[in-house]
């Protein structure tokens, strides 16, 4: 009798253990994608991409300034109504829809050297940190732009351009998010009714 009492609760500490270590590996997994840390985007070289960035819903959109970062260094940005690209991305961006508080970033067409770290910032605070890979075989070449100075025009809400991706990764979240709460549910229900 003492030994199966002994052996009922090292078997119960041992499924808890289990428990709490399948909940922290799903977590450890999905809650740098929930959080939108580390966030990846695939495109290829010529394809339209759109790189998401939403703001808070009480943002005045009178008022906002929106900083696209590149490597740490302006790419574009919004600010008093106008529409400013530097570098490699004259002519090639656009927001969203700031009128929907939705300041994601889309770039057409994707080049090599977009390949990198963004940053989306709204009002001097950061929003959105996403990683853009570019994958292509390199036989396209990229237009070379100088740095150069800021262009600049005047701000007009426009149409996602044929052919938008934002990658699917909320579809994917959604998915992993789901699978982790059902499968935690499953093992927190079996040692619960042993």
């Amino acid at each position: 009798m003492y030994s199966s009492s002994m052996s009922k609760t090292t078997r119960e500490k041992e499924r808890g253990m289990m428990f709490r270590l399948l909940l922290l590996l799903c977590l450890g997994h999905c809650l740098p994608a929930v959080l939108g840390a580390d966030s990846g985007i695939t495109a290829h070289i010529g394809d339209t991409v759109m790189i998401p960035c939403v703001g808070p819903a009480d943002t005045d959109t009178k008022e906002v300034d929106v900083l696209w970062l590149f490597g740490g260094k302006p790419a574009c940005w919004f600010k008093n109504g106008s529409w400013c690209e530097t570098g490699h991305y004259v002519n090639r961006t656009q927001l969203r829809s700031i009128q929907q508080n939705n300041f994601s970033l889309v770039i057409n067409p994707v080049r090599k050297d977009d390949d990198g770290v963004y940053i989306c910032r709204i009002n001097h605070e950061d929003r959105q940190i996403i990683r853009l890979i570019v994958k292509g075989d390199g036989k396209r070449e990229d237009a070379e732009t100088p740095p150069g100075d800021p262009v600049c025009r005047l701000y007009r809400e426009r149409e996602d351009p044929p052919g938008a991706s934002s990658g699917g990764n909320s579809a994917v979240i959604a998915v992993i998010v789901g699978i982790v709460v059902t499968v935690g549910g499953v093992v927190w229900a079996a040692w619960l009714f042993k």
